[in-house]
Order: C-alpha cells, then sequence, then structure tokens
C-alpha cells in the first residue's frame, strides 16, 4: 500500500513540474517555434466596404457579405 502511494505521490509532483515547466516555458518556446516553421495565411486588401443593411447589420467586405447580428 505504501509503494502504491509513494508511486502516486511521485506521478503527481512530476505532473505538477511538468506542468509549470510547460507554463513558464511556453512563451519563450513560441517565438523558437515561429523561427522553424511559419504558417502562411492569405490576405487580401480591402478594396470595397460598405454597409448593405443596417438594420439587419449586414456588412459588405470585397464582395463578401457579413453579418454582425447576433445568432440568438
Amino acid at each position: 500500500m505504501r509503494r502504491i502511494l509513494a508511486r502516486s505521490a511521485l506521478a503527481l509532483a512530476g505532473s505538477i513540474a511538468l506542468l509549470s515547466a510547460w507554463v513558464a516555458g511556453a512563451r519563450p518556446l513560441s517565438p523558437l517555434l515561429d523561427r522553424l516553421h511559419t504558417v502562411r495565411i492569405d490576405s487580401q486588401p480591402i478594396t470595397q466596404l460598405g454597409i448593405e443593411d443596417a438594420s439587419g447589420g449586414m456588412l459588405r467586405i470585397n464582395e463578401l457579405p457579413m453579418n454582425t447580428a447576433m445568432p440568438n
């Protein structure tokens, strides 16, 4: 029984230490990983911007209608 309790305590302490290292090291690790591989995104300039339906909350950006109303 003691051996199981000791292993459980050791596993819990190791998990907490690993989580703490992840939280502390995530910010410096992120720019390092970005240098290795960065995903390119497709960005297009906005050429047209307008309001299609002011009461319904419809915007039109580059021939793409976007609804600003809440879903409910």
